[in-house]
Protein backbone atom coordinates (compact mmCIF):
# COMPACT_ATOMS: atom_id res chain seq x y z
CA UNK A 1 0.00 0.00 0.00
CA UNK A 2 1.69 3.60 -1.03
CA UNK A 3 2.47 5.35 1.92
CA UNK A 4 3.99 9.06 2.10
CA UNK A 5 5.41 10.86 5.44
CA UNK A 6 5.54 14.25 6.10
CA UNK A 7 6.06 17.25 9.17
CA UNK A 8 3.23 18.80 10.00
CA UNK A 9 3.30 21.95 11.87
CA UNK A 10 0.44 23.16 13.99
CA UNK A 11 -1.03 26.89 13.09
CA UNK A 12 -1.96 27.41 16.75
CA UNK A 13 0.85 27.59 18.47
CA UNK A 14 3.67 27.82 17.69
CA UNK A 15 5.30 32.09 16.82
CA UNK A 16 8.12 30.68 15.13
CA UNK A 17 10.31 34.06 16.32
CA UNK A 18 10.04 31.79 19.52
CA UNK A 19 11.07 28.24 18.37
CA UNK A 20 12.44 26.47 21.51
CA UNK A 21 16.39 26.90 22.07
CA UNK A 22 17.50 22.94 21.55
CA UNK A 23 14.86 22.68 18.65
CA UNK A 24 16.50 25.57 16.96
CA UNK A 25 19.72 24.77 17.82
CA UNK A 26 19.56 21.48 16.01
CA UNK A 27 17.72 22.96 12.83
CA UNK A 28 20.25 25.31 12.90
CA UNK A 29 22.68 22.32 12.13
CA UNK A 30 20.67 21.48 9.34
CA UNK A 31 20.46 24.94 8.00
CA UNK A 32 16.81 25.57 8.73
CA UNK A 33 16.25 29.05 10.42
CA UNK A 34 12.10 28.32 11.33
CA UNK A 35 9.50 25.58 11.69
CA UNK A 36 7.46 27.05 8.43
CA UNK A 37 10.89 25.64 6.51
CA UNK A 38 9.61 22.22 8.02
CA UNK A 39 6.12 22.40 7.40
CA UNK A 40 4.92 19.60 4.96
CA UNK A 41 9.26 18.46 4.12
CA UNK A 42 9.34 14.78 3.98
CA UNK A 43 11.96 13.28 6.40
CA UNK A 44 15.01 13.34 4.34
CA UNK A 45 14.86 16.77 3.65
CA UNK A 46 16.42 16.63 7.14
CA UNK A 47 18.88 14.66 7.41
CA UNK A 48 20.20 12.45 9.96
CA UNK A 49 19.00 14.01 12.76
CA UNK A 50 14.93 13.16 11.78
CA UNK A 51 14.22 11.21 15.17
CA UNK A 52 15.86 14.30 17.58
CA UNK A 53 13.68 16.61 15.59
CA UNK A 54 10.30 14.67 15.76
CA UNK A 55 10.69 14.03 19.28
CA UNK A 56 11.23 17.69 20.19
CA UNK A 57 8.36 18.62 18.17
CA UNK A 58 6.01 15.83 20.11
CA UNK A 59 7.40 17.31 23.30
CA UNK A 60 7.04 20.73 22.37
CA UNK A 61 3.57 19.96 21.06
CA UNK A 62 4.59 21.99 17.77
CA UNK A 63 3.99 18.96 15.58
CA UNK A 64 4.42 15.71 14.81
CA UNK A 65 5.79 13.80 11.70
CA UNK A 66 2.80 12.17 10.24
CA UNK A 67 2.48 8.97 8.04
CA UNK A 68 -0.77 8.90 5.51
CA UNK A 69 -1.87 5.72 3.26
CA UNK A 70 -3.41 5.54 0.00
CA UNK A 71 -5.08 2.54 -1.06
CA UNK A 72 -3.17 1.09 -3.80
CA UNK A 73 -5.16 1.58 -7.77
CA UNK A 74 -6.73 -2.31 -7.19
CA UNK A 75 -8.25 -1.40 -4.36
CA UNK A 76 -12.42 -2.13 -4.53
CA UNK A 77 -14.99 -2.86 -1.93
CA UNK A 78 -13.62 -6.14 -2.19
CA UNK A 79 -11.76 -5.73 0.75
CA UNK A 80 -15.36 -5.51 2.69
CA UNK A 81 -15.75 -9.30 2.19
CA UNK A 82 -12.47 -10.14 4.44
CA UNK A 83 -14.65 -9.41 7.37
CA UNK A 84 -15.32 -12.39 9.43
CA UNK A 85 -18.46 -14.12 9.10
CA UNK A 86 -19.33 -13.28 13.03
CA UNK A 87 -19.76 -9.53 11.72
CA UNK A 88 -23.09 -11.06 10.35
CA UNK A 89 -24.03 -11.91 13.79
CA UNK A 90 -25.81 -15.05 12.95
CA UNK A 91 -26.94 -17.73 15.93
CA UNK A 92 -24.82 -19.38 17.33
CA UNK A 93 -25.71 -22.96 15.75
CA UNK A 94 -25.28 -20.94 11.97
CA UNK A 95 -21.67 -19.68 13.12
CA UNK A 96 -20.74 -23.05 14.29
CA UNK A 97 -21.50 -25.01 11.60
CA UNK A 98 -20.39 -22.38 9.03
CA UNK A 99 -16.78 -22.48 11.21
CA UNK A 100 -16.59 -26.62 11.38
CA UNK A 101 -17.02 -26.09 7.64
CA UNK A 102 -14.33 -24.16 7.28
CA UNK A 103 -16.20 -21.28 6.35
CA UNK A 104 -14.42 -17.76 7.54
CA UNK A 105 -14.82 -14.95 5.71
CA UNK A 106 -17.80 -13.38 4.18
CA UNK A 107 -15.58 -13.65 1.05
CA UNK A 108 -15.94 -18.08 1.29
CA UNK A 109 -19.39 -17.41 2.31
CA UNK A 110 -20.61 -15.95 -1.01
CA UNK A 111 -18.87 -18.38 -2.36
CA UNK A 112 -21.25 -21.39 -1.57
CA UNK A 113 -24.45 -22.24 -3.03
CA UNK A 114 -27.64 -22.91 -0.78
CA UNK A 115 -26.82 -26.51 -2.09
CA UNK A 116 -23.59 -26.57 -0.42
CA UNK A 117 -24.83 -24.79 2.55
CA UNK A 118 -27.41 -27.08 3.21
CA UNK A 119 -25.17 -30.32 2.90
CA UNK A 120 -22.99 -28.72 5.75
CA UNK A 121 -23.75 -30.66 9.03
CA UNK A 122 -26.25 -29.70 11.15
CA UNK A 123 -27.39 -26.58 8.95
CA UNK A 124 -30.79 -26.74 7.91
CA UNK A 125 -33.19 -24.57 6.27
CA UNK A 126 -33.74 -22.19 9.18
CA UNK A 127 -29.96 -21.10 9.61
CA UNK A 128 -29.87 -21.04 5.47
CA UNK A 129 -32.73 -18.10 5.62
CA UNK A 130 -31.06 -16.59 8.15
CA UNK A 131 -27.80 -16.48 6.61
CA UNK A 132 -29.56 -15.58 3.59
CA UNK A 133 -30.90 -12.49 5.35
CA UNK A 134 -27.96 -11.60 7.30
CA UNK A 135 -26.30 -11.12 3.45
CA UNK A 136 -28.99 -9.48 1.70
CA UNK A 137 -28.40 -6.54 4.68
CA UNK A 138 -24.34 -7.35 3.37
CA UNK A 139 -24.40 -6.99 -0.18
CA UNK A 140 -27.93 -4.63 -0.84
CA UNK A 141 -27.90 -2.18 2.49
CA UNK A 142 -24.11 -2.28 3.05
CA UNK A 143 -25.31 -2.39 6.90
CA UNK A 144 -22.67 -4.24 8.43
CA UNK A 145 -20.38 -2.54 10.64
CA UNK A 146 -16.96 -1.21 9.35
CA UNK A 147 -14.13 -4.00 9.54
CA UNK A 148 -11.94 -3.24 12.62
CA UNK A 149 -8.82 -1.12 11.71
CA UNK A 150 -5.58 -0.69 13.87
CA UNK A 151 -3.70 2.31 12.72
CA UNK A 152 -0.05 2.88 14.22
CA UNK A 153 0.04 6.32 15.94
CA UNK A 154 1.23 8.69 13.57
CA UNK A 155 -0.68 6.40 10.66
CA UNK A 156 -3.71 8.35 9.20
CA UNK A 157 -5.62 7.27 5.81
CA UNK A 158 -4.98 10.35 2.86
CA UNK A 159 -8.32 9.78 1.29
CA UNK A 160 -9.84 11.26 4.54
CA UNK A 161 -8.36 14.53 3.34
CA UNK A 162 -10.07 14.27 0.35
CA UNK A 163 -13.39 16.31 -1.21
CA UNK A 164 -16.39 14.47 -2.12
CA UNK A 165 -15.81 15.36 -5.43
CA UNK A 166 -12.66 14.37 -5.57
CA UNK A 167 -13.47 11.02 -3.92
CA UNK A 168 -15.45 10.32 -6.58
CA UNK A 169 -19.05 10.71 -4.70
CA UNK A 170 -21.67 11.37 -7.28
CA UNK A 171 -23.26 15.03 -7.13
CA UNK A 172 -27.22 13.65 -5.63
CA UNK A 173 -25.18 12.45 -3.30
CA UNK A 174 -23.06 15.09 -1.82
CA UNK A 175 -25.87 17.44 -2.34
CA UNK A 176 -27.87 15.62 0.30
CA UNK A 177 -24.91 15.40 2.78
CA UNK A 178 -24.09 19.10 2.37
CA UNK A 179 -27.55 19.95 3.36
CA UNK A 180 -27.08 17.46 5.80
CA UNK A 181 -23.99 19.75 7.29
CA UNK A 182 -21.67 17.30 6.02
CA UNK A 183 -19.07 19.24 4.05
CA UNK A 184 -16.43 16.81 3.31
CA UNK A 185 -15.09 12.99 3.48
CA UNK A 186 -13.37 13.91 6.70
CA UNK A 187 -16.85 15.00 8.42
CA UNK A 188 -18.31 12.28 7.41
CA UNK A 189 -16.04 9.74 8.71
CA UNK A 190 -16.75 11.23 12.19
CA UNK A 191 -20.42 11.16 12.16
CA UNK A 192 -21.99 8.11 13.25
CA UNK A 193 -23.89 6.08 10.71
CA UNK A 194 -27.22 6.21 11.92
CA UNK A 195 -26.80 10.49 11.77
CA UNK A 196 -25.50 9.67 8.06
CA UNK A 197 -28.72 8.30 6.95
CA UNK A 198 -31.22 10.38 8.76
CA UNK A 199 -29.92 12.89 5.86
CA UNK A 200 -30.89 10.16 2.95
CA UNK A 201 -35.16 9.65 2.15
CA UNK A 202 -36.02 6.28 3.06
CA UNK A 203 -35.25 3.27 0.46
CA UNK A 204 -32.51 5.49 -0.58
CA UNK A 205 -30.14 3.76 -3.49
CA UNK A 206 -27.61 6.73 -2.68
CA UNK A 207 -27.36 5.50 1.15
CA UNK A 208 -27.24 2.07 0.05
CA UNK A 209 -24.11 2.76 -2.51
CA UNK A 210 -22.17 4.99 0.07
CA UNK A 211 -20.49 2.33 1.95
CA UNK A 212 -19.07 0.88 -0.95
CA UNK A 213 -17.84 3.55 -2.61
CA UNK A 214 -16.19 4.62 0.74
CA UNK A 215 -14.76 1.15 0.86
CA UNK A 216 -13.03 1.90 -2.69
CA UNK A 217 -10.63 3.67 -0.49
CA UNK A 218 -10.45 1.77 2.66
CA UNK A 219 -12.89 3.62 4.66
CA UNK A 220 -15.77 2.82 6.21
CA UNK A 221 -18.61 4.68 7.82
CA UNK A 222 -18.28 4.96 12.14
CA UNK A 223 -14.63 4.93 11.45
CA UNK A 224 -12.87 8.38 11.98
CA UNK A 225 -9.03 9.32 11.20
CA UNK A 226 -6.80 9.35 14.46
CA UNK A 227 -7.99 12.54 16.25
CA UNK A 228 -4.63 14.00 15.86
CA UNK A 229 -5.78 14.59 12.33
CA UNK A 230 -9.57 15.92 13.07
CA UNK A 231 -7.82 18.58 15.61
CA UNK A 232 -4.95 20.23 13.23
CA UNK A 233 -7.39 19.04 10.00
CA UNK A 234 -6.36 22.45 8.03
CA UNK A 235 -2.65 22.25 9.23
CA UNK A 236 -2.62 18.35 7.69
CA UNK A 237 -4.73 19.47 4.57
CA UNK A 238 -1.79 21.65 3.89
CA UNK A 239 1.08 20.02 4.41
CA UNK A 240 -0.29 17.02 2.22
CA UNK A 241 -1.52 19.04 -0.17
CA UNK A 242 1.30 18.44 -3.16
CA UNK A 243 0.37 14.52 -2.38
CA UNK A 244 -3.35 14.62 -2.48
CA UNK A 245 -2.84 16.84 -5.98
CA UNK A 246 -0.27 14.21 -7.59
CA UNK A 247 -2.20 11.01 -6.38
CA UNK A 248 -5.67 12.99 -8.09
CA UNK A 249 -4.93 12.15 -11.89
CA UNK A 250 -3.94 8.38 -10.87
CA UNK A 251 -7.26 8.13 -9.20
CA UNK A 252 -9.04 9.71 -11.61
CA UNK A 253 -7.76 6.71 -13.99
CA UNK A 254 -8.75 4.32 -11.02
CA UNK A 255 -11.46 5.35 -9.52
CA UNK A 256 -14.47 4.61 -12.63
CA UNK A 257 -13.26 1.17 -12.94
CA UNK A 258 -13.31 0.57 -8.98
CA UNK A 259 -16.48 2.50 -8.78
CA UNK A 260 -18.15 0.32 -11.46
CA UNK A 261 -17.08 -3.44 -10.08
CA UNK A 262 -18.56 -1.57 -6.02
CA UNK A 263 -22.59 -1.11 -7.50
CA UNK A 264 -23.91 -3.97 -6.02
CA UNK A 265 -27.15 -5.00 -7.27
CA UNK A 266 -29.90 -3.19 -4.38
CA UNK A 267 -32.31 -5.94 -5.27
CA UNK A 268 -32.22 -9.38 -3.74
CA UNK A 269 -33.84 -11.18 -6.62
CA UNK A 270 -33.79 -10.40 -11.04
CA UNK A 271 -37.19 -9.34 -11.36
CA UNK A 272 -36.71 -6.95 -8.39
CA UNK A 273 -33.69 -5.37 -10.39
CA UNK A 274 -35.08 -5.13 -13.17
CA UNK A 275 -38.52 -3.45 -12.15
CA UNK A 276 -36.26 -1.36 -9.71
CA UNK A 277 -34.39 0.24 -12.76
CA UNK A 278 -37.86 1.16 -14.75
CA UNK A 279 -39.09 2.50 -11.21
CA UNK A 280 -36.21 4.13 -10.58
CA UNK A 281 -35.78 6.47 -13.68
CA UNK A 282 -39.63 7.60 -12.62
CA UNK A 283 -41.18 5.73 -15.77
CA UNK A 284 -43.33 3.27 -13.61
CA UNK A 285 -46.36 4.52 -16.41
CA UNK A 286 -44.29 2.69 -18.87
CA UNK A 287 -43.43 -0.68 -16.83
CA UNK A 288 -46.40 -2.63 -17.93
CA UNK A 289 -45.63 -2.36 -21.25
CA UNK A 290 -41.94 -2.95 -21.01
CA UNK A 291 -42.84 -6.62 -18.86
CA UNK A 292 -45.59 -7.58 -21.84
CA UNK A 293 -42.50 -6.96 -24.33
CA UNK A 294 -40.10 -8.54 -22.71
CA UNK A 295 -42.04 -11.54 -20.76
CA UNK A 296 -41.56 -10.62 -17.32
CA UNK A 297 -45.55 -10.92 -17.10
CA UNK A 298 -44.16 -15.00 -16.88
CA UNK A 299 -44.47 -15.01 -20.72
CA UNK A 300 -42.46 -15.20 -23.68
CA UNK A 301 -42.75 -12.08 -24.62
CA UNK A 302 -43.94 -10.47 -27.63
CA UNK A 303 -43.19 -7.79 -30.72
CA UNK A 304 -43.27 -3.81 -30.30
CA UNK A 305 -45.80 -4.04 -33.23
CA UNK A 306 -48.22 -6.22 -30.69
CA UNK A 307 -47.16 -4.44 -27.75
CA UNK A 308 -48.18 -1.54 -29.76
CA UNK A 309 -51.57 -2.50 -30.73
CA UNK A 310 -52.49 -3.94 -26.94
CA UNK A 311 -51.21 -0.37 -25.15
CA UNK A 312 -52.87 2.07 -28.03
CA UNK A 313 -49.01 2.98 -29.55
CA UNK A 314 -46.85 3.30 -32.39
CA UNK A 315 -44.56 -0.11 -32.54
CA UNK A 316 -41.69 3.24 -32.70
CA UNK A 317 -43.31 4.60 -29.15
CA UNK A 318 -43.08 1.07 -27.79
CA UNK A 319 -39.37 0.98 -29.20
CA UNK A 320 -38.67 4.67 -27.77
CA UNK A 321 -39.71 3.65 -24.57
CA UNK A 322 -37.26 0.50 -23.98
CA UNK A 323 -34.58 2.10 -26.04
CA UNK A 324 -34.86 5.33 -23.12
CA UNK A 325 -34.95 2.89 -20.18
CA UNK A 326 -32.13 0.72 -21.30
CA UNK A 327 -30.27 4.11 -21.93
CA UNK A 328 -30.15 4.91 -18.15
CA UNK A 329 -30.03 1.70 -16.98
CA UNK A 330 -26.41 0.75 -18.40
CA UNK A 331 -25.80 -2.85 -18.99
CA UNK A 332 -23.36 -3.37 -16.55
CA UNK A 333 -25.31 -2.35 -13.82
CA UNK A 334 -27.24 -5.24 -14.46
CA UNK A 335 -25.28 -7.44 -11.81
CA UNK A 336 -28.51 -10.22 -11.63
CA UNK A 337 -28.88 -10.41 -15.05
CA UNK A 338 -25.61 -10.97 -15.73
CA UNK A 339 -24.83 -13.89 -13.25
CA UNK A 340 -28.21 -15.44 -13.92
CA UNK A 341 -26.77 -15.04 -17.94
CA UNK A 342 -23.39 -16.74 -17.16
CA UNK A 343 -25.53 -19.50 -14.58
CA UNK A 344 -27.58 -20.46 -17.65
CA UNK A 345 -24.51 -20.47 -20.16
CA UNK A 346 -22.36 -22.65 -17.49
CA UNK A 347 -25.00 -25.34 -16.99
CA UNK A 348 -26.64 -25.22 -21.11
CA UNK A 349 -27.18 -27.91 -22.69
CA UNK A 350 -29.81 -28.95 -20.40
CA UNK A 351 -33.83 -28.92 -20.11
CA UNK A 352 -35.29 -25.24 -20.27
CA UNK A 353 -37.42 -26.13 -17.22
CA UNK A 354 -35.26 -27.22 -14.96
CA UNK A 355 -32.48 -24.24 -15.47
CA UNK A 356 -35.49 -22.30 -14.46
CA UNK A 357 -36.17 -24.20 -11.25
CA UNK A 358 -32.23 -24.39 -11.13
CA UNK A 359 -32.08 -20.35 -10.98
CA UNK A 360 -34.97 -20.08 -8.17
CA UNK A 361 -32.79 -22.84 -6.31
CA UNK A 362 -29.73 -20.63 -6.70
CA UNK A 363 -31.53 -17.88 -4.91
CA UNK A 364 -31.27 -15.17 -8.66
CA UNK A 365 -34.98 -15.20 -9.01
CA UNK A 366 -37.69 -15.45 -6.49
CA UNK A 367 -39.79 -17.57 -9.23
CA UNK A 368 -39.71 -19.15 -12.11
CA UNK A 369 -38.74 -17.02 -15.17
CA UNK A 370 -38.92 -17.99 -18.68
CA UNK A 371 -35.64 -18.28 -20.30
CA UNK A 372 -37.30 -17.10 -23.35
CA UNK A 373 -37.68 -13.53 -21.57
CA UNK A 374 -34.39 -13.57 -20.07
CA UNK A 375 -32.98 -14.29 -23.40
CA UNK A 376 -34.80 -11.43 -24.89
CA UNK A 377 -33.69 -8.98 -22.21
CA UNK A 378 -30.28 -9.87 -22.45
CA UNK A 379 -30.92 -8.98 -26.71
CA UNK A 380 -32.30 -5.32 -25.68
CA UNK A 381 -29.53 -4.51 -23.72
CA UNK A 382 -27.06 -5.49 -26.61
CA UNK A 383 -25.78 -8.68 -24.60
CA UNK A 384 -25.12 -12.10 -26.75
CA UNK A 385 -25.72 -15.04 -24.09
CA UNK A 386 -24.21 -17.48 -26.25
CA UNK A 387 -26.51 -19.60 -25.30
CA UNK A 388 -30.79 -19.62 -26.99
CA UNK A 389 -33.83 -22.07 -26.07
CA UNK A 390 -35.13 -24.40 -28.89
CA UNK A 391 -38.09 -26.66 -29.46
CA UNK A 392 -37.52 -30.19 -30.49
CA UNK A 393 -40.45 -32.82 -31.06
CA UNK A 394 -42.18 -30.38 -28.23
CA UNK A 395 -39.46 -30.54 -25.47
CA UNK A 396 -38.02 -26.78 -24.64
CA UNK A 397 -34.42 -27.34 -24.29
CA UNK A 398 -31.50 -24.22 -23.72
CA UNK A 399 -28.19 -24.91 -25.81
CA UNK A 400 -25.51 -23.09 -27.87
CA UNK A 401 -25.01 -22.90 -31.40
CA UNK A 402 -22.01 -25.78 -31.02
CA UNK A 403 -24.35 -28.02 -28.72
CA UNK A 404 -27.13 -28.38 -31.91
CA UNK A 405 -24.59 -30.26 -33.62
CA UNK A 406 -23.08 -32.34 -30.71
CA UNK A 407 -27.26 -33.01 -30.47
CA UNK A 408 -27.76 -34.05 -34.10
CA UNK A 409 -24.74 -36.06 -33.59
CA UNK A 410 -26.13 -38.16 -30.83
CA UNK A 411 -29.41 -39.00 -32.67
CA UNK A 412 -27.93 -40.29 -36.33
CA UNK A 413 -25.12 -42.28 -33.58
CA UNK A 414 -28.38 -43.24 -31.61
CA UNK A 415 -30.49 -44.81 -34.61
CA UNK A 416 -27.05 -46.24 -36.40
CA UNK A 417 -26.84 -48.17 -33.69
CA UNK A 418 -30.39 -49.74 -33.12
CA UNK A 419 -29.96 -50.27 -36.71
CA UNK A 420 -27.08 -52.12 -36.53
CA UNK A 421 -27.62 -54.10 -33.18
CA UNK A 422 -31.32 -53.66 -32.50
CA UNK A 423 -30.97 -51.84 -29.05
CA UNK A 424 -28.61 -49.73 -27.83
CA UNK A 425 -27.05 -47.82 -24.55
CA UNK A 426 -26.06 -44.17 -23.40
CA UNK A 427 -22.42 -45.12 -23.18
CA UNK A 428 -22.01 -46.96 -26.77
CA UNK A 429 -23.75 -43.92 -28.31
CA UNK A 430 -21.25 -41.48 -26.60
CA UNK A 431 -18.55 -43.34 -27.04
CA UNK A 432 -19.26 -43.03 -31.16
CA UNK A 433 -19.66 -39.18 -30.92
CA UNK A 434 -16.06 -37.34 -32.16
CA UNK A 435 -16.11 -35.49 -28.57
CA UNK A 436 -16.56 -36.33 -24.87
CA UNK A 437 -19.63 -35.50 -23.69
CA UNK A 438 -21.17 -35.97 -20.02
CA UNK A 439 -24.12 -38.04 -19.23
CA UNK A 440 -26.55 -35.32 -18.94
CA UNK A 441 -25.72 -34.17 -22.36
CA UNK A 442 -26.90 -37.67 -23.14
CA UNK A 443 -30.16 -37.54 -20.88
CA UNK A 444 -30.86 -34.40 -23.18
CA UNK A 445 -30.26 -36.14 -26.44
CA UNK A 446 -32.50 -38.75 -25.35
CA UNK A 447 -35.42 -36.61 -24.44
CA UNK A 448 -35.70 -34.82 -27.91
CA UNK A 449 -35.87 -38.77 -29.57
CA UNK A 450 -39.30 -39.06 -30.28
CA UNK A 451 -40.65 -42.61 -29.91
CA UNK A 452 -37.90 -43.59 -27.60
CA UNK A 453 -38.86 -46.53 -25.34
CA UNK A 454 -36.28 -47.11 -22.00
CA UNK A 455 -35.33 -50.80 -21.46
CA UNK A 456 -34.40 -50.78 -17.48
CA UNK A 457 -35.05 -48.58 -14.82
CA UNK A 458 -31.87 -46.79 -14.89
CA UNK A 459 -32.32 -45.47 -18.16
CA UNK A 460 -29.24 -46.35 -19.87
CA UNK A 461 -30.57 -49.08 -22.63
CA UNK A 462 -33.19 -47.78 -24.89
CA UNK A 463 -34.82 -48.93 -28.78
CA UNK A 464 -36.72 -46.74 -31.01
CA UNK A 465 -38.43 -48.37 -34.36
CA UNK A 466 -36.02 -47.88 -37.23
CA UNK A 467 -36.44 -49.34 -40.80
CA UNK A 468 -33.95 -51.97 -40.10
CA UNK A 469 -33.54 -54.12 -36.67
CA UNK A 470 -31.18 -56.99 -36.68
CA UNK A 471 -32.40 -58.28 -33.16
CA UNK A 472 -35.89 -57.93 -33.90
CA UNK A 473 -35.65 -60.06 -37.32
CA UNK A 474 -33.46 -62.75 -35.32
CA UNK A 475 -35.99 -62.74 -32.70
CA UNK A 476 -38.97 -63.25 -35.05
CA UNK A 477 -36.64 -66.59 -36.99
CA UNK A 478 -36.70 -67.62 -33.27
CA UNK A 479 -40.37 -67.87 -32.58
CA UNK A 480 -40.93 -69.21 -35.77
CA UNK A 481 -39.46 -72.13 -35.54
CA UNK A 482 -40.14 -72.18 -31.42
CA UNK A 483 -43.54 -70.00 -30.65
CA UNK A 484 -42.79 -70.27 -27.28
CA UNK A 485 -38.85 -70.42 -25.77
CA UNK A 486 -37.12 -70.03 -22.42
CA UNK A 487 -36.40 -65.92 -22.39
CA UNK A 488 -32.64 -67.56 -21.51
CA UNK A 489 -32.57 -69.15 -25.26
CA UNK A 490 -34.17 -66.98 -27.11
CA UNK A 491 -31.45 -64.33 -25.71
CA UNK A 492 -28.59 -66.43 -26.67
CA UNK A 493 -30.26 -67.30 -30.08
CA UNK A 494 -30.61 -63.58 -30.89
CA UNK A 495 -26.77 -63.22 -29.76
CA UNK A 496 -25.02 -65.75 -31.94
CA UNK A 497 -26.17 -63.15 -34.76
CA UNK A 498 -22.84 -61.95 -36.29
CA UNK A 499 -24.38 -58.45 -35.69
CA UNK A 500 -24.57 -58.91 -32.17
CA UNK A 501 -20.65 -59.20 -31.59
CA UNK A 502 -19.29 -57.46 -28.23
CA UNK A 503 -23.07 -56.65 -27.53
CA UNK A 504 -23.35 -57.42 -23.69
CA UNK A 505 -27.35 -57.46 -23.65
CA UNK A 506 -28.82 -57.82 -20.20
CA UNK A 507 -31.59 -60.47 -19.62
CA UNK A 508 -33.79 -57.83 -18.06
CA UNK A 509 -32.98 -55.57 -21.44
CA UNK A 510 -34.20 -58.50 -23.53
CA UNK A 511 -37.16 -58.81 -21.53
CA UNK A 512 -38.24 -55.41 -21.79
CA UNK A 513 -37.99 -55.26 -25.87
CA UNK A 514 -39.92 -58.48 -26.03
CA UNK A 515 -42.63 -56.40 -23.99
CA UNK A 516 -42.38 -53.74 -26.79
CA UNK A 517 -42.55 -55.71 -29.72
CA UNK A 518 -46.13 -56.05 -31.38
CA UNK A 519 -45.38 -59.90 -32.78
CA UNK A 520 -44.31 -61.10 -29.13
CA UNK A 521 -44.99 -61.04 -25.32
CA UNK A 522 -43.28 -62.78 -22.20
CA UNK A 523 -45.19 -64.96 -19.98
CA UNK A 524 -42.80 -65.45 -16.76
CA UNK A 525 -39.42 -67.02 -18.27
CA UNK A 526 -41.33 -68.11 -21.56
CA UNK A 527 -41.11 -65.84 -25.15
CA UNK A 528 -44.39 -66.19 -26.60
CA UNK A 529 -44.90 -65.48 -30.56
CA UNK A 530 -48.26 -63.62 -30.92
CA UNK A 531 -49.45 -60.47 -29.06
CA UNK A 532 -50.22 -60.55 -25.25
CA UNK A 533 -54.30 -61.66 -25.07
CA UNK A 534 -56.57 -58.74 -23.25
CA UNK A 535 -57.39 -59.64 -19.81
CA UNK A 536 -61.45 -60.23 -21.03
CA UNK A 537 -60.09 -63.47 -22.87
Amino acid sequence: MPTVSRFVIWERPPDFRKTPPKLASVLGEVGIESLDRVHGREPSFLGRDVSEIERLLVSSNLGMLAHAWWPPGEATPDCMLDQSVEVLELNARSNNCLSNAGIRTIRDLLRQSEYDLLHIKNLGRNSLREIREKLAIFQCEGGLPPPEIHIEPGWFPLAALLSFEALGIPTKTTRILRRAGVDDVHDLLIRSPSEIQEAFPSDSRAWRKLPAQLACFRLFLGTPPPSFVTAYLQSFRSAFRGDIESALPALGRTLSAALARSQRSTAAYLEEELEFSVREKGRERHLPIIRKLLGWDGGTGTTCEAAAREFGLTRERVRQIVRAWISRFAGEKAVLLHRAIRFIARRAPAMANELEAALVHEGIMRTPFRLESLWATACWFDINPGWAVHQWNGVRFVAKTTDLEAIRNFHVEARRGISHFGVTNKAYVMAGLPVEASAGFADLCCSLLQDLHWLDDQHEWFWLPTARNPLEKRLAKVLRAVPQVNIEVARAGVLRDRHMDGVDLPVEVFRSLCGLLPWCHVEGEIVVAGQKPSPST
